[in-house]
């Protein structure tokens, strides 16, 4: 809303120094009352690793401010004194359309209800609930968070699960904290298919032509169980919630059913991350052994991802190998942010056959904790995770790893004998990790430890059993 007789260009030019040119307009004689308007362009690449990022399929964080008042030229605008704005964008989205939107098209809200959300920094709330009775099979086009207004920013992410039930059984109404799946009642471990996930940050997740998540008809249960992860760190009190998903549905079937599947690190204490680091990897692997068990002779087609860590995560990436050869990335973000997790459309979709493999790397970094940071669910825990939507729909739900038990229990013996740690192995993974003063050289040695491990494998179905996978 400036009021000035200029208007302002900004360039780059070869050396990506940026140049403010101000042309002069004159209308008459008299000056003209207008915006200044700035036209900025840069490459998406400079090459300029030391001041510039690059622009590329990933997060980009924008940073802007709205100017009120009359100037004269840009260089009179004290930042110092702006309210400056952050905003998260994906900039070079996918280019492929959405598919027309079918005629009888139906809306159904998933969502748990009026929710007491506990005073606890971290809850994981379960709802069990029953679907209406679609009789013959549907397909979900598109979903959306629907997150209440009162709680947005402490409902942090939630998903809806499939119970896998044989037909004309029951599951247990179920509406509290989610517990240990040992402690949860009867059935519920059944609940495990993933219809729809959102996360903080995500907007509207749509299904390509030639695919739909199938929902309903005579050999799907009814019965769905809701898990929402709320993020209470000010413990703020009286807040309730009915947050879920809000699916599109329609009775005109896509070729193919498409799902979703988990793959990267497992959500476990064996995961560690030192205190006091710049820069930490982790790697999680979804192996050749489970794809080739687990995929049909012409694979899946992966058309969808969303990259997911908690609050130490500053990039993440997985990788696609083929025969002991690299391919193309199937998602990468080198800006990260844990607010904004979108379910981002791949700009084609990706062939991933059996034996395959899919290697999930985090880059975190922990310069301001005081101790390690292990893998969990809370917030202050972390997770390196990657939902890959895909078509056609398989049974393999899960597909990620951990080091083996044994191999840590090794390396927590060769800390305790080579630095004298106050491990003791009675007391569990988390005590032991936290007990150890990390110095430089242990650093060097878990790091070498990651790196040479045996790991187990969650190469799941999605009723929870493993595939036979050694």
């Amino acid at each position: 809303d400036a009021h000035t007789d200029n208007f302002g260009r900004l360039q780059v030019d070869k050396q990506q120094n940026y140049i403010l040119e101000d042309a002069q307009r004159k209308n008459s004689g008299r000056n003209h009352q207008g915006p200044l308007v700035i036209k900025f362009h840069r490459s998406y690449d400079t090459c300029d690793d030391e001041d510039d990022y690059i622009i590329d399929k990933g997060t980009t964080h924008l940073v802007y401010f709205n100017h009120k008042g009359p100037i004269s030229s840009l260089d009179r605008i004290n930042l110092m004194e702006e309210k400056v704005i952050v905003q998260r964008v994906q900039l070079l989205k996918s280019q492929i359309p959405d598919a027309p939107k079918p005629t009888d098209v139906r809306e159904l809200v998933v969502h748990v209800d009026q929710v007491p959300v506990p005073l606890d920094e971290t809850t994981y709330w379960c709802t069990v609930k029953k679907l209406p009775n679609f009789v013959d099979k549907h397909h979900i086009i598109k979903y959306e968070g629907a997150i209440s207004k009162e709680t947005q920013g402490i409902v942090h992410h939630l998903e809806v699960f499939n119970c896998q039930i044989p037909e004309g059984r029951d599951v247990i109404r179920y509406n509290a904290p989610c517990k240990s799946m040992a402690e949860r009642p009867k059935g519920l471990e059944s609940c495990t298919k993933v219809l729809g996930a959102w996360a903080m940050g995500a907007d509207y997740m749509t299904y390509p032509f030639e695919a739909g998540a199938p929902i309903g008809g005579p050999h799907m249960s009814r019965f769905v169980m809701i898990e929402v992860h709320y993020n209470n760190p000010l413990h703020i009190s009286g807040l309730v919630d009915s947050s879920g998903i809000r699916f599109y549905i329609t009775r005109q079937l896509r070729r193919f059913d498409a799902g979703i599947m988990e793959i990267g690190l497992e959500y476990t204490d064996k995961m560690a991350l030192p205190p006091h680091l710049p820069k930490w990897e982790l790697h999680g692997y979804c192996i050749p052994e489970c794809t080739e068990m687990a995929l049909p002779s012409k694979g899946i087609y992966v058309f969808s991802s969303q990259l997911h860590t908690h609050l130490t995560g500053m990039k993440i990436y997985t990788k696609h190998i083929r025969g002991g050869i690299e391919l193309p990335e199937l998602n990468r973000d080198d800006h990260y942010s844990p607010h904004y997790q979108e379910i981002r459309r791949l700009h084609e979709p990706v062939l991933v056959l059996p034996g395959d493999a899919l290697v999930t790397t985090c880059v975190d970094q922990t310069r301001n904790k005081d101790n390690v940071t292990l893998g969990g669910f809370s917030i202050s825990d972390e997770m390196c995770v990657n939902y890959i939507h895909y078509y056609p729909l398989v049974n393999l739900e899960v597909c990620k790893s951990s080091v083996t038990t044994k191999s840590l229990y090794d390396f927590f013996d060769l800390m305790k004998r080579k630095f004298d740690d106050d491990i003791d192995l009675e007391n569990g993974i988390s005590y032991n990790y936290q007990t150890i003063d990390w110095t430089r050289e242990k650093v060097d040695m878990l790091r070498n430890f990651y790196d040479t491990a045996p790991i187990s494998m969650q190469c799941n179905k999605s009723n929870g059993v493993k595939f036979p996978v050694n």
